[in-house]
C-alpha cells in the first residue's frame, strides 16, 4: 500500500514536471501541436527528437513570409546600354553613375558600354535593352521644337523608347499644323508637360559648347549657337592666313555611311550637308533662309511656291532643275532614311511648274516646313539615282554626287575623309579642301590640336581638354550656349519600365549635381526637358523636373506595390 502510494506520488510529480516543461516551451514549438496531425498524435510532441524541430519550423515560416513579400518575383537584370568612354566619356560616366544608383535601389544592372554604331543598331531594333543613354546634339533645324518632339517620341517617329501615347501624338500633331505662333507655343508647352509626366525618357544635362581652333592659321570664323565651330557656315567661311590652305578638323566618330538614303546614326549629316544642297539652310542666327530656293511664296496655309536658283549644277556639270528636287523628295519619302520621314509626311504632292519652279501641296499646315524639311532634305541628281532599284545598297564612292560647296575627294575608313572645294559654287569655300581626321577618343583630338596636326575640333571640349588648351597661345576658345539634350531613355515595351510608377520613381535617381559639377565641371546645366533652356522661346520652364532623392524613389516604389526580398533585391508588385 505504501509502495503503491509512493508510486502514485512519483507519477504525479513526473506529470507536473512534464506540464511545466510544455508551459515553458517557446511559442514556435506550440504551433505544430495545433495541426490536425499533432492533435491525433500528441504523445510524439514530447519525444526528444521532435524537440529539435522548432528552429527548422521557424526557418520555414520565415521563408514563407519572404516568399509572400516577393510574390511578384524579383525584377530580372536590367540591360542598360550606352556609349563607350572613347566615344563620349560623359555619356559613359553618366550611365555608370545611374548604374550605381539603380543597384543601390535593389536592381541588378548589366551595363553595356559599346561602339556607337553597334549601340544605335540595337536601339533601332527596339529589343535587347531596358534603358539607354542617348543625345540629340544641337543642329540648326532642332531650334524648331518639332524635331525634338516628333522624332524621338511620336508613335510614327524613330521612337527608341516605344512610347505610344494617343494623347501625346494628338498634341504633337496639332503643334505641327498650327500657324499662329502663340497658339503653337501653348501646344509645344503642353507636349513638354506630357513628356515630363509620362517619362519615356528624362533629360540628364544640356552642355555648354566650348570649341577651339588655331587662330594663327585661320580667321573669318562663324561660330553658331549650339554647334560651335563645326557648322556649315564656318567651314565654308574660314579663311587661311598662311600657305596652309587645307582645313583639318579632328573627329572622334567614324562615319557610318555617306549614302544619303541610308544615313542612320547622325554622324554623316554634317559632312553630307557640305556636298549636297538643300532648298533652305538655317542661318547662323537660327532662322531658316532660302538656299537652293532663291525664294518661296506662301500661296495659302497648305500651298507654297518654290523658285529655284538658276545657276546650280551637280559636280558632274549637269544643271540642277525642278525635276531633281521633286525626285529627291519623292524618292526619300518612299525609300529614304526613316529619320527624315516625319518631315516629309506633311507633303501631299509636289507639282512642277517649269524647270525652276515648283509648288508644294501639303496635307495640312506645317510651320516647321522651312527649318525641318527644306533645310534637311538633300537635293540628289535624278539622272544618277533614278535607275538604281535599291538606293540603300552598300555605299559606293561614286554615289557622292551633289551640287554643294564641297566635292567628295576620298574616304579612308578609320583615317580621314577629304572634301575638295567646289570653286564653281555661288558660296565657294575659302579653304582648298576640308579634312575630317578620325581619332579614337577626345583626348587624342586635343593632343593633335596642340601639336597643330589639326586646326579645329568637331565637338565641344571636355573639361580636361579646356584646361589643356586654355594657355596655348595659338589656340582660341569659343563658348556658346547649347540647345541639344542628353538623356536617359527607357524601353516601355518591357517591364518594369512599362510601368509609369516605376519610371516616376527612377526619375529621382538622377544625381544632376554630380553630372553637372563633377563629370562636366560646371560646363552644363541640369536636364530640364527635351527643349533646352537655351532655346528660350520654346522651352517650358514649368514642366516636371524630378529632384534627386533616392529615399523618395524607394518610397514611391513601395507605394506602388514594389517590395524588396531579404537580400535587398527589388521585386515586382504582387499580382
Amino acid at each position: 500500500m505504501n509502495k503503491t502510494r509512493s508510486l502514485l506520488i512519483l507519477l504525479n510529480i513526473i506529470m507536473v514536471f512534464a506540464l511545466l516543461l510544455v508551459a515553458c516551451a517557446p511559442a514556435a514549438t506550440q504551433a505544430p501541436v495545433k495541426t490536425e496531425e499533432a492533435v491525433e498524435e500528441p504523445a510524439e510532441s514530447a519525444e526528444p527528437e521532435e524537440a529539435a524541430e522548432p528552429e527548422e519550423t521557424e526557418e520555414v515560416m520565415e521563408e514563407e513570409v519572404m516568399a509572400e513579400v516577393c510574390s511578384g518575383g524579383v525584377i530580372p537584370p536590367i540591360d542598360f546600354i550606352f556609349s563607350s568612354a572613347s566615344h563620349d566619356p560623359i555619356r559613359n560616366e553618366s550611365g555608370l553613375l545611374l548604374t550605381d544608383e539603380w543597384e543601390n535601389l535593389g536592381l541588378t544592372v548589366i551595363t553595356g558600354p559599346m561602339d556607337y554604331s553597334a549601340y544605335t543598331a540595337i536601339l533601332d531594333t527596339g529589343e535587347g535593352f531596358n534603358a539607354y543613354v542617348a543625345g540629340y546634339v544641337s543642329r540648326p533645324e532642332r531650334l524648331d521644337p518639332d524635331v525634338l518632339l516628333v522624332r524621338p517620341f511620336h508613335s510614327e517617329g524613330v521612337n527608341y523608347s516605344g512610347y505610344f501615347s494617343d494623347e501625346f501624338d494628338a498634341v504633337a500633331d496639332a503643334q505641327r499644323q498650327e500657324m499662329d505662333m502663340d497658339t503653337r507655343k501653348e501646344l509645344v508647352f503642353q507636349a513638354q508637360e506630357q513628356l515630363a509626366k509620362d517619362a519615356p525618357a528624362i533629360a540628364l544635362y544640356h552642355v555648354k559648347e566650348i570649341h577651339a581652333y588655331n587662330k594663327d592659321l585661320w580667321d573669318n570664323t562663324v561660330p553658331m549657337l549650339g554647334q560651335g565651330m563645326w557648322n556649315f557656315w564656318n567651314v565654308t567661311s574660314m579663311s587661311p592666313t598662311t600657305d596652309e590652305t587645307e582645313l583639318k578638323m579632328g573627329y572622334v566618330n567614324e562615319l557610318d555611311t555617306l549614302n544619303p538614303y541610308s544615313e542612320t546614326d547622325g554622324s554623316a549629316v554634317d559632312p553630307m550637308r557640305l556636298v549636297y544642297d538643300m532648298l533652305a539652310r538655317v542661318g547662323p542666327d537660327g532662322v531658316p533662309i532660302p538656299w537652293a530656293a532663291e525664294s518661296w511664296e506662301i500661296i495659302d496655309d497648305v500651298t507654297i511656291q518654290v523658285n529655284l536658283r538658276e545657276d546650280m549644277a551637280f559636280h558632274d556639270g549637269i544643271p540642277v532643275t525642278a525635276e531633281d528636287v521633286k525626285f529627291s523628295y519623292d524618292s526619300q519619302k518612299e525609300q529614304g532614311a526613316l529619320i527624315y520621314l516625319p518631315f516629309l509626311e506633311p507633303i501631299y504632292e509636289i507639282e512642277i511648274v517649269d524647270d525652276y519652279t515648283l509648288i508644294f501641296h501639303l496635307n495640312n499646315p506645317y510651320p516647321p516646313l522651312y527649318a525641318a524639311t527644306f533645310a534637311q532634305i538633300f537635293i540628289l541628281p535624278k539622272h544618277f539615282w533614278e535607275d538604281i532599284p535599291d538606293p540603300k545598297r552598300e555605299y559606293l564612292a561614286e554615289d557622292i554626287l551633289g551640287s554643294g560647296p564641297y566635292k567628295f575627294g576620298y574616304w579612308r575608313p578609320g583615317e580621314e575623309v577629304k572634301w575638295i572645294a567646289n570653286t564653281e559654287h555661288w558660296q565657294a569655300p575659302k579653304a582648298d579642301a576640308f579634312f575630317e581626321v578620325f581619332f579614337d577618343n577626345p583626348d587624342t583630338v586635343v593632343l593633335a590640336l596642340i601639336n597643330e596636326d589639326i586646326h579645329m575640333v568637331d565637338r565641344r571640349l571636355l573639361p580636361s581638354g579646356v584646361e589643356q588648351v586654355r594657355d596655348v597661345p595659338y589656340l582660341e576658345l569659343v563658348e556658346l550656349d547649347d540647345f541639344g539634350v542628353y538623356y536617359v531613355g527607357f524601353n516601355l515595351r518591357v517591364p518594369p519600365f512599362d510601368d509609369l510608377a516605376f519610371r516616376d520613381a527612377i526619375g529621382h535617381t538622377i544625381d544632376y549635381d554630380t553630372i553637372v559639377n563633377v563629370l562636366l565641371e560646371g560646363n552644363a546645366v541640369p536636364g530640364k526637358g527635351f527643349i533646352a533652356p537655351a532655346n528660350s522661346f520654346w522651352h517650358n520652364p514649368d514642366q516636371i523636373v524630378r529632384e534627386y532623392d533616392p529615399e523618395l524613389a524607394r518610397q514611391k516604389l513601395a507605394e506602388a506595390g514594389y517590395e524588396w526580398d531579404e537580400d535587398g533585391n527589388l521585386c515586382f508588385p504582387a499580382e
